[in-house]
């Protein structure tokens, strides 16, 4: 039985995540003053120790948690919104090592896979695309290409592009046989926006249906086509 959307339940678990993203936005975007580390208050360590011990268990890298939680100290984020971040971020790895050990049992997730799982989901990929993106390879030789997917993500987010579209571009990058370049990308949808007035939802859905997702000389071409030749000067040596 599917759970009903409007439960208090599913509510408060979406205000978390939007709350989570608002702090991810801020530990990202703000460059910390140089000063001395700050004390992390003993509640704030409690909670850290408890979910880094969570992770251990499963083989999970922790420095994740740390980082971020001694940036949010640095940007003077609350303590109890940095916990939540973290517990997110602590779930959202064992979420990941759940994909990789349904599909391949004694295989470890490597750590960068491990980070860059847990800060897509951050961003706003779902727990369905996560699960998409991981059955789209046949082996783990295919690691890199996702980490460079849920990355892409992370970065688009980053930018200011929105999460659903950011995460629908990943995923169809990962179904395409091509090597993933997120520059490439992040190009393509600049031209996008700042050449064709776009804005960055439509920008994505334009790349979306470009040939092979991601060529801007081709969406260069399209766009050309389009507007009147100018010819050249008599004489004119191509």
């Amino acid at each position: 039985m599917t759970a009903n959307s409007n439960s208090p339940g599913h509510l408060v678990a979406a205000a978390h995540l939007v709350a989570a993203g608002c702090l991810v936005a801020t530990i990202l975007t703000t460059t910390p003053a140089h000063s001395a580390p700050p004390t992390m208050p003993p509640g704030l360590q409690k909670a850290l120790g408890r979910l880094s011990a969570r992770l251990v268990r499963r083989g999970l890298p922790t420095d994740l948690l740390e980082s971020k939680a001694r940036e949010g100290l640095v940007k003077h984020v609350p303590p109890d919104r940095i916990a939540l971040v973290l517990k997110n971020l602590a779930g959202f790895m064992v979420e990941g090592a759940d994909h990789v050990a349904r599909r391949w049992p004694k295989v470890a997730m490597p750590a960068d896979l491990a980070r860059a799982y847990a800060e897509a989901r951050l961003a706003g990929l779902s727990q369905t695309q996560g699960r998409i993106m991981f059955a789209r390879i046949r082996s783990p030789k295919g690691w890199p290409k996702v980490a460079a997917a849920l990355d892409l993500t992370s970065d688009l987010v980053g930018a200011g592009y929105p999460a659903h579209a950011a995460a629908v571009l990943s995923v169809q990058l990962l179904k395409s046989q091509s090597r993933i370049r997120p520059r490439r990308v992040m190009d393509s949808l600049t031209w996008l926006v700042k050449t064709r007035g776009l804005t960055k939802a439509l920008a994505i859905t334009r790349l979306l249906k470009s040939p092979d997702h991601l060529n801007i000389l081709l969406i260069r071409r399209s766009h050309s086509k389009t507007t009147k030749h100018t010819p050249r000067p008599h004489g004119h040596r191509p």
